[in-house]
Parts: C-alpha cells; structure tokens; sequence
C-alpha cells in the first residue's frame, strides 16, 4: 500500500496555489510526498500520514487539494474523509450545483451544525454568498471556459437567522470536466454590528458578464504573483488593453451590442493568450493580462500583437458588423516597477500614451512617461481653474479666397493662455478638457461668450466665423441651443456663424447625424466637414448628409510639391467637396508652391500659417492692413515665379 505524507513543504507557484508533484512511477510501499499549503493537525515535528490504495488516490488527493486539470476522479473516493478531517481549515467539497458532498468536522464547528446531519443539504443554506444561485453558474462558467486557478471569493458560513462568521473562501475544481468544487473556509476578522447589517457580498470574482476573472480577484491574484516573482526571481509583464471608440458603440448601437461586443473580445482574448497567462475584465471597456517572462522579452510583445488582431476583425451582427479598435500598455517587473501598485501604473501610462498616439497600437513603458503623466495630471487639474477665469481664449486664424486670396472669414481656435506655462495648443489639453460631453458643452459656452464680446475686431474681416464642434453634442438639443446668441448678433451684422464638425461625427448614428445639420441648418447656421480625407468619413456618408464647406485634411495637402499621387488624390477630393457642397477648402498650407498648387487644383478657399497664424481678435485688423499692402502681393509675386511641373485641373 502507498501512503501520502502531508508534510508541511510549501512550494511557492504564480498566483500562490502549490504545485503537486507527481512521480512517474512510484515504487511498491514507497511514501511519496506531496508538497500542499493546507495545515494538518499533526503538522510540525510530526507528518499525517493517509493510506492510499493505488496511483489513482494519490491522483485523486492532488485533484481535491489543488484543483489540479485533466484528472478523472470521484469526490466520493475513501481517502477524502481522513484527508478533509487533517486540515485545520473548515473545508467542504461541492457539487456544480452547491449540494454538499464531503464536509469536515472543522466547517462543521464554524457553522454551527456539529452534530447535524448534512445528508442532501445544499451549501447556500449555511452560506451566504457566492453559492447562491444568482453566482453559482457564473463561478462555473469561469471554470468551464479553462481557467484553472482557483477563486478567491467571500461570503458568511451560518444558519440563517443566525449571526454567522465572515469567512474568505477558496474555490478549486475537482477533475476535468468538473465534478465536484473544494471550498476550503478561513474566517476573518468579526465585523462590528452596523457592518454586519450593511454587509451582502464583497466585489465579484468573476465578471458576470465575460465570465472572465473580476479585477478583484486578478488584483489579488497579481499581489500574490508579485510576492513569488521576488523569491523565485521571476520577471512578470503587465498588459491593459482598452478598446477605442468603444463609446461611441453604445451610443450608436445600445449598450446591449456594446455588450456582446465585449463578449465577443473577452472570447477571442482568451483564445490569444497563452494557457499560463492570467486575463481578466479590468473594468468597462478595459480588460487586463498578466505574464510570467522566462524567455526573450519579445514574448509580451507577440501577445500584445495578438490581442490586437483579435480585436481587428468587426464582430458580427445580423444586420451590421461593428468594429472597434484597441491600445495596449505594458509594463514590466522589476525592471519598471517592484510592487503590483507601481505595475499598474506604469502600464496605466503606456496605455494613455498608445490612445494619445492614435489607438490601435501597443507601447511598452518608459520612464519619460512618468514625466508626461505627471504633466497631464498637473494640467487636468490646472483646467478646473482656468475654466472659470480667463485663460481659455480664442484665437482667430484667416481664410482667403483661392482665386483673389482676400480674405473671407476666420476660424476660431481655442487657445489657453497659461499665466505660466504660456500659449497652450490644444493637442496639450484638449482631449482632458472634452472627456466628457457636459466639459464640452461648457467649453462651447466659453467659446461662444468669446466670440460674441469679440465680434467688433472681426468685423474688420468680415464675412463667416467658424466655430468647432464636438461630436459628443451631435444631438444635443441643450449645445444647439447655446449657438443661437452669437447666430442672431452675427446676423445683425452681416456675418455668418460656420459650425465644423469632424470626421469622427460620421461614427454617430446616421439618424441623430442627420436630426442635428438639418436642425442647424434650420437655424441659419452654415455647417462644414472639417479634416475631410484624414479619418472615417466614406464617400457614401457625404451623400446622406448636406453640408455648405468641405475642408480637406493637411494629410492630403502636405505632399503636393514633391508626390504626383497625392495631387491626383487631392484633386479628387477638391471637386468631391464642389460637386457637393460648391466651396472646398485646402488647410495646412505652409509654402507658396502649396497655394499656387491648391490654386491649380480647383480649391475654393485656402487657410494655413503661410497665409496667417492663428491670433488674438485684437490683431486681426493689423494683420488685414499689413496683408493688403504686403503680404498678399508678395505671395502673388511667389506664386508667378514658381515653375510647376504640368499637371491637369481635377478630373
């Protein structure tokens, strides 16, 4: 006969869960060891030794304490009792559906019921928590889908009626395909009366949406890998993924396709990773994976790759497909960080990085992060104060027309003038100051309050005043609103307020698109596409919505003097947006080979720093005299001297 000794020899794992090891073939009557965590009774000086009859108990024992995969075993086998009665910690084994199995003497003094009979009694009668219903098939889904560490989760073990122990609970699987759950209860420490009333479930485990870990439990799960990496010398990587434009899914969609979407990514990230790597919901649209490096450092990488091309492919609906794209930020212990806190951070600032870099891409840490999140942070607090002063002001920048190149409006840009950092550009805070649609509301305010006390000075241009406008507030009644006093003082003097929308308008939905140009249109208000060419705008969308300017992205401008194929493509767009709206724009014009080229190609207006900068109202009536009397007929003049290479008008 074989025998197990249960000699206290912890061997230390990943997420702190102790490896069984298996010899290949004992020998007769030899007494093989395993290594568990559990306390037995006897531990210490002494060992417990249970028999067992054969290589399968000993199977079987390693797949009760340790949760251990692939192993076809009974719960009901001999060795259970002596094994679950050794353990100092109250443990019961289950089945998927909560009815007890096995239960030791240690669970039954914790729940009150030592001399009761627990034949046919389900779990959930003595625990509150995790067992009930609402919780007991998610716990099961999430081991179903292979994950095989086991949970950590809470609830309170006593009758009902009864006052009850808080208790933390682990969860493991027994066998593959499950048989049977191994709840091993430790009790913590009492929670005064007011708590206890207040007190239903600490957070979920499991992500009851996915079926993915929780980030409770992977925040737990990284505490305790973190801890191993220090003793065995392990390097571990930190991945967060958030997934772009995934907002504006649920708000063109419904939030219920924005939930099968997240389904849909959770499945094809658990098919992307490794079998050791640990995947989780970090929380909305985020989602977190933590790897343990033993090779080269171009493992983190290829998951990293691998996770964006599943979230590539557009996921698939009856009536439409949906795509949405996805930023990685990963981090690395030690050499980024020592503690699960510092980890989490760094990866937190690669993933802002990757989204301030365009999205659908990955970026692994680096200490000058640090720097420019520190700079964000200080700035994201900076605005508060600034948006209820007098920081945020508007510059005016030009537009002349492409034939006489007089001048024929100005486009107002938001600028902050900071009492200490100076002239801020908006690529420095804009994307903090419009996170959310009330910001941007508020930014349009102070935009459109502006615009109005300044409207003598732009009277000395004249002609159309164009406004940005966030896509948030397509749609928003209350931000249409808000235009209309500077429409109506505009109008007493002869000028015309322009809204620009940007391409990423295209990704509202079309009816709620198509409700808000008409309504502005109605108000008297001029609308403009602006960055036509640079994002998501098809030509088939241009075709439901009416608009009076088209601007043209810089992206399509910015070559001109030296790359054939992007006149041929600029042309193109220049009698797109004439064809539709009458007036096309050409922005980011730098160089006088640039206009004459716009010239040429068919644009109706041009806009760019070699024209004029962008600048306070106050100066535009200067700028006005200076470019009759110099400016203008000083490009003219480059513009004649120039000598082009051929090239035919727009198609």
């Amino acid at each position: 006969m074989q025998s197990v000794n249960l000699s206290h020899r912890p061997r230390p794992s990943l997420f702190g869960h102790d490896r069984c090891m298996l010899p290949t073939r004992p020998g007769a009557g030899a007494a093989v060891c395993v290594s568990v965590r559990a306390t037995t009774a006897a531990a210490g000086a002494h060992a417990t030794t249970v028999p067992l009859a054969g290589r399968h108990d000993l199977a079987l024992y390693a797949s009760m304490m340790l949760g251990a995969p692939n192993l076809a075993v009974s719960p009901n086998d001999p060795p259970f009792s002596a094994v679950m009665n050794g353990l100092l910690d109250a443990a019961v084994v289950v089945d998927p559906a909560g009815h007890l199995l096995q239960v030791n003497q240690r669970f039954r003094e914790l729940a009150g019921v030592a001399g009761a009979p627990l034949d046919d009694t389900s779990l959930n009668t003595l625990l509150r928590g995790p067992f009930q219903s609402r919780h007991a098939h998610a716990i099961a889904r999430h081991f179903a889908a292979g994950h095989t560490a086991p949970l950590t989760l809470a609830g309170i073990v006593g009758r009902r009626g009864r006052r009850g122990v808080r208790c933390r609970l682990t969860v493991s699987p027994i066998a593959h395909p499950i048989v049977a759950f191994l709840v091993v209860f430790r009790a913590a420490a009492p929670l005064p009366k007011p708590q206890r009333r207040r007190l239903r479930l600490e957070p979920a485990r499991i992500d009851s949406l996915t079926g993915l870990a929780s980030r409770a439990q992977f925040v737990d799960d990284m505490a305790r890998a973190v801890e191993r990496a220090h003793l065995l010398e392990q390097r571990l990587v930190l991945l967060i993924v958030g997934l772009d434009r995934f907002r504006e899914v649920n708000e063109g969609h419904g939030h219920d396709r924005g939930d099968a979407v997240l389904i849909a990514i959770a499945r094809r990230f658990t098919t992307a990773v490794r079998s050791e790597d640990h995947l989780c919901r970090w929380g909305g649209d985020e989602f977190a994976c933590l790897l343990v490096i033993d090779g080269p450092d171009q493992a983190p990488v290829a998951v990293a790759e691998r996770l964006l091309a599943a979230v590539a492919l557009p996921v698939d609906f009856d009536d439409r497909a949906i795509a949405v794209g996805a930023s990685i930020g990963f981090a690395r212990l030690p050499e980024d960080a020592l503690t699960a806190s510092e980890l989490v951070a760094a990866a937190d600032r690669a993933l802002d990085d990757a989204k301030a870099k365009g999205g659908m891409q990955w970026q692994a840490f680096t200490p000058a992060m640090t720097a420019r999140a520190r700079e964000r942070s200080a700035i994201r607090d900076e605005l508060s104060r600034a948006l209820h002063g007098d920081e945020l002001q508007l510059f005016y920048q030009p537009l002349v027309d492409a034939r006489t190149l007089m001048p024929i409006g100005v486009e107002a840009l938001i600028r902050w003038v900071h009492p200490r950092r100076g002239i801020l550009a908006p690529s420095a805070f804009l994307t903090l100051l419009t996170s959310s649609p009330s910001r941007a509301r508020q930014l349009l305010e102070i935009q459109i309050a502006r615009a109005r006390a300044e409207l003598a000075f732009l009277e000395a241009v004249g002609g159309e005043l164009a406004i940005n406008f966030d896509a948030r507030l397509v749609g928003d009644d209350a931000a249409r609103a808000i235009l209309e006093p500077l429409r109506m003082a505009m109008r007493e003097r002869g000028m015309w307020l322009m809204v620009e929308l940007t391409e990423s308008a295209f990704n509202e939905q079309p009816t709620r698109l198509r409700r808000f140009i008409d309504g502005v249109r109605e108000d008297g208000v001029r609308l403009a596409i602006d960055d036509f060419g640079g994002g998501q705008a098809s030509l088939l969308r241009l075709r439901e919505i009416t608009f009076d300017v088209l601007k043209v992205d810089r992206a399509l401008i910015r070559d001109l003097e030296q790359s054939p194929r992007d006149r041929t493509i600029s042309a193109l767009a220049a009698k797109v947006a004439g064809e539709l709206s009458g007036r096309s724009v050409a922005e980011g014009l730098e160089t006088a080979a640039q206009i004459a080229w716009a010239q040429r190609l068919g644009y109706h207006a041009l806009q760019g720093f070699r024209i004029a900068r962008p600048m306070p109202a106050a100066e535009l009536a200067n700028w006005l005299r200076v470019w009759r009397a110099d400016g203008r007929p000083t490009l003219q003049t480059e513009i004649r001297t120039l000598s082009l290479p051929a090239a035919s008008r727009a198609p």
